[in-house]
């Protein structure tokens, strides 16, 4: 009625994170989203923060105005639960969705998809390895835990905690030349910060290493996608975390945490023997090997201050 206006409308308390706003509008709206902040935004404010402060307690501007780290991460604690997984768990018990798990059980699914993040979201191994473990007796009770959890992880992508990743699982051919469409998912949080404080453990820097790249890349507006290569049995031989165009550049970036000798032939020889008109990048934190001609090296801190 008054072009001359532009209304934003944000999140309340009852309706936290979640798209009901934008439903609700129909048409006459269009979601912005607001993501946290990047390594390099952060560093502009607090020169003294860290790659391992970035790694424990994200991008969250609400979080980073703590003054010290044991009330940043108290805080992430809090944010966590009180608001993202309680969010989750009153929109699972208003649409009444679920058939085997409780909503209240959600937090310890979710807490399963961050503490395999590096995979491919496997929802059976998920059920078994969860509070549903012991819950389901043959393939229809089983089925019916693997449909509430994939439920759960929609409502976390409503309540802007997830990210949705397709991850391609199956090679083209004559026989099946549609096989692209035989996917897995794989998911990504929103923040790193939120990633630390759900899987509830020291040891994932690994996995918020990735998470923040993938963050980079969708900051920045690239299609990203894994470069997988299956042998003639279609079984999968090189898998790269991700491959894009960029500046009229095809791009395959590998992310590690730690390149080392256990690692070298996933990490960085299969990068290596990919054949190709391709640019290829190892980002990484420590590196215990040194660095093969062919591949450009980049510290995290490089790629997230200066990128490619």
């Amino acid at each position: 009625m008054h072009p001359e206006y532009e209304i934003y409308i944000t999140g309340s308390n009852s309706k936290t994170l979640s798209d009901d706003i934008v439903n609700f509008f129909g048409d006459d709206g269009d979601p912005v989203f607001i993501e946290s902040l990047p390594y390099v935004e952060i560093k502009t404010v607090f020169p003294k923060f860290s790659l391992d402060d970035y790694f424990k307690v994200g991008g969250l501007p609400v979080i980073l105005i703590e003054e010290t780290e044991t009330d940043r991460l108290d805080a992430l604690k809090n944010l966590n639960h009180n608001l993202y997984v309680t969010d989750i768990q009153n929109r699972l018990g208003k649409a009444n969705v679920l058939t085997k798990i409780l909503p209240l059980e959600a937090e310890s699914f979710l807490r399963g998809i961050c503490l395999n993040l590096t995979s491919p979201a496997s929802v059976s191994s998920i059920v078994s390895s969860c509070v549903a473990k012991g819950r389901a007796n043959g393939n229809k009770e089983r089925n019916a835990f693997s449909k509430d959890c994939l439920s759960i992880f929609q409502e976390a992508e409503n309540s802007c905690f997830l990210y949705k990743y397709i991850y391609p699982c199956n090679k083209p051919s004559d026989r099946n030349p549609n096989a692209w469409e035989s996917y897995q998912i794989k998911y990504y949080c929103y923040d790193i910060g939120l990633l630390r404080a759900m899987a509830n453990s020291q040891d994932i820097k690994g996995a918020a290493l990735e998470n923040a790249v993938f963050l980079e890349l969708h900051r920045r507006k690239i299609d990203a996608r894994p470069y997988i290569e299956y042998d003639s049995k279609g079984n999968e031989t090189k898998n790269i975390d991700f491959a894009f165009e960029f500046e009229g550049r095809n791009i395959l970036l590998q992310v590690t945490y730690e390149i080392n000798a256990n690692d070298e032939e996933r990490e960085v020889t299969n990068l290596l023997n990919i054949s190709g008109n391709y640019e290829k990048y190892i980002v990484y934190v420590n590196n215990l090997l040194g660095q093969e001609a062919g591949i450009t090296y980049l510290t995290a801190d490089k790629f997230f201050i200066n990128f490619l």
